[in-house]
């Protein structure tokens, strides 16, 4: 719900103010979020914060998907749009399936199952390789062109 809500939201930002704003602001909120559980999950940590921080990733991605998929979306000529739409689909939910995955693989490579403790530890390192990739989008977020084929076309 929170995700088809920012979903809709950020679809009336992009048509305002571009895809640059939201796509910064998106990777720097999945940043700062991902570093702050980085930095404070551990045994005590409260199911509420957890909760919350988890939110507020959403929130994050929301923010990015329906913008990047419209930009995407533009780039496309028209002929073609109808394969496109689906490919798209497909290779988002590839590439979020490939990211858990890489993630969890992450979480278990660097956790023993003999101690309890260092499974707390594969969790930090998964949070910091979420954090660090999100820090690179980000940095590209900055490169990115608001220019878009659909300010040239003729309607």
């Amino acid at each position: 719900m929170l995700l088809a809500g920012a979903a809709l939201i950020s679809g009336r930002l992009y048509d305002r103010f571009g895809i640059r704003m939201l796509l910064q602001g998106g990777f720097f909120f999945i940043t700062v979020i991902a570093l702050l559980l980085t930095v404070t999950i551990s045994f005590h940590t409260s199911y509420i914060l957890l909760v919350v921080a988890y939110a507020l990733l959403l929130l994050g991605i929301g923010f990015m998907l329906t913008p990047i998929t419209a930009y995407a979306m533009m780039s496309v000529p028209h002929d073609i749009i109808r394969h496109a739409s689906p490919m798209t689909i497909t290779l988002r939910m590839l590439s979020s399936s490939m990211g858990g995955a890489l993630l969890v693989t992450i979480m278990t490579a660097t956790s023993s199952v003999s101690f309890s403790g260092s499974m707390l530890e594969g969790i930090r390192a998964s949070f910091g390789i979420l954090t660090f990739i999100s820090g690179i989008g980000f940095v590209f977020s900055l490169y990115l062109s608001e220019h878009s084929k659909l300010d040239d076309a003729t309607l």
